[in-house]
């Protein structure tokens, strides 16, 4: 009766035991596969889980971060992803950007906020009324992204 969150939604979770040495996640018809060993360990499913969210990050926001930063003309200098208890994303004063994995688990229109919102930051390393004009240039109804996004941030 495990549930995961991915892209805005709660899927079930089938934990598969089979006699194999790996761990394997798969998200397939709406719901994800782990296939462990027959002896499985709960933190070894617990970083196939951080792994996947870590690849699915990599993969569409790398993406996102390129479409977005042709359209704002603001370039990041790197990306990372790395796990954050308290943040979503960051922007340093070198313009690098980290990304928190867990982001996945949020809804698409929520992680392109935060990927607008992070390129704004390079351009703005403050959150000035011009920052958030920039933000709302890109996307009009940022203000309520921002609160939801407040809700999943004591679930971090």
């Amino acid at each position: 009766g495990s549930r995961l969150f991915y892209m805005g939604k709660s899927y079930y979770i089938e934990l598969l035991k089979e006699d194999r040495i790996d761990y394997k996640i798969e998200f397939i018809h709406s719901k994800f596969i782990i296939t462990t060993p027959l002896n499985a360990e709960q933190t070894k499913i617990n970083e196939t889980i951080e792994e996947f969210y870590k690849q699915k990050a990599e993969d569409k926001i790398t993406k996102l971060v390129n479409k977005y930063s042709d359209i704002m003309k603001l370039y990041p200098v790197k990306l990372y992803f790395k796990n954050s208890k308290t943040k979503w994303a960051s922007c340093s004063a070198s313009n690098k950007i980290s990304f928190n994995p867990e982001v996945m688990k949020l809804a698409s229109s929520l992680i392109k906020y935060v990927v607008i919102h992070e390129l704004a930051h390079i351009q703005y390393k403050n959150h000035s009324k011009d920052f958030w004009n920039l933000i709302k240039k890109y996307m009009g109804d940022y203000q309520k992204k921002e609160e939801i996004l407040r809700g999943f941030e004591k679930k971090l």
